[in-house]
């Protein structure tokens, strides 16, 4: 005799963290004179410390990318791709860096945003020319252990890194309550209205998804990239002049409707991407500007989230 045992699984959509080194490559070079503040000075030391940091920086990629991108489109003006000053400002004071003033000034938050535009393999007026006022990730990054050197003291720069993203960056970066509103949108009803439009909703999710016909882009054809997201916006004249949303808004809800795993329903394929959307989060997106567009505190959410799908 034999014992069949029958499992029961799901299919599930694991969202993997892309790492290229944009977030995670340090260039010893441009932290030479930092490393020096600190006693760094010998070239093994720094090797060891840029490894270290490097290895916190991984651990944290996917939080690193979120929290870069909400305050890159922060601002009124400018690419939702790089951090201005005003922005990059916006992020210390979020986070509250500044508790001891004399550790961290203004003068030196400014100091610091200035030298992390400066290339500094460059020299003479080549390296004044390569400060161009705005922060990519990887200048951003680089930001941050800076950041950590002068608010915390004691320990290496890794340590004093992790330290300052456990204590002070996740706990308080982005200052949006996310679960609040998913915790709305899992009653029954709002679910119920979802559910209600999903067939109209799903084939225009389909080809949005598609919009995009760049190289990267072709390999996930049943999920939804921010470019496909806002080019959806525009077409519905949903992102615009107010009061229609701007496109940093758009983006902006993009990367916080991203969630860390789906189910994946039936017939669809499976794709792995840190920005791309799934059918789920293109409706809690929906969603999301469906409770801005329709601003009624006399109506529930559900209900406002029908107007607007329906219109």
């Amino acid at each position: 005799q034999s014992v069949c045992t029958t499992v029961l699984s799901r299919k599930v959509r694991t969202e993997e963290d892309l790492d290229d080194g944009t977030f995670t490559t340090i260039d010893p070079l441009q932290l030479k004179s930092e490393f020096k503040r600190n006693g760094i000075i010998n070239d093994i030391a720094i090797e060891e410390e840029c490894a270290g940091i490097t290895k916190v920086l991984k651990n944290r990629i996917r939080d690193l990318k979120r929290i870069f991108q909400f305050y890159a489109a922060a601002g009124d003006g400018g690419p939702a791709t790089s951090m201005d000053n005003a922005e990059f400002w916006k992020f210390v004071k979020d986070v509250k860096l500044q508790k001891d003033r004399q550790k961290l000034p203004s003068v030196r938050v400014d100091l610091i945003f200035q030298a992390c535009n400066i290339d500094y393999s460059l020299e003479g007026a080549d390296r004044i020319a390569s400060d161009d006022g705005e922060l990519d990730p990887g200048e951003w990054v680089e930001g941050l252990c800076r950041l950590c050197m002068y608010r915390y003291t004691k320990g290496s720069v890794a340590s004093r890194l992790e330290k300052m993203l456990n204590e002070d960056v996740l706990p308080n970066a982005c200052s949006l309550d996310i679960d609040v509103f998913r915790e709305r949108l899992a009653g029954d009803r709002v679910k119920d209205t979802l559910t209600m439009h999903k067939m109209n909703m799903k084939p225009v999710f389909v080809e949005y998804a598609a919009d995009d016909d760049t190289d990267g882009a072709c390999d996930s054809l049943e999920s939804m990239n921010s470019k496909e997201l806002v080019t959806y916006c525009r077409d519905l004249k949903l992102c615009g002049a107010p009061p229609a949303l701007s496109e940093r808004a758009i983006k902006t809800l993009f990367a916080f409707c991203q969630q860390e795993e789906e189910e994946i329903e039936e017939g669809e394929a499976e794709t792995q991407s840190d920005s791309e959307q799934v059918y789920s989060e293109y409706m809690e997106t929906n969603a999301a500007i469906g409770s801005q567009m329709r601003p009624d505190p006399y109506n529930v959410l559900e209900i406002r989230i029908d107007q607007y799908l329906c219109e």
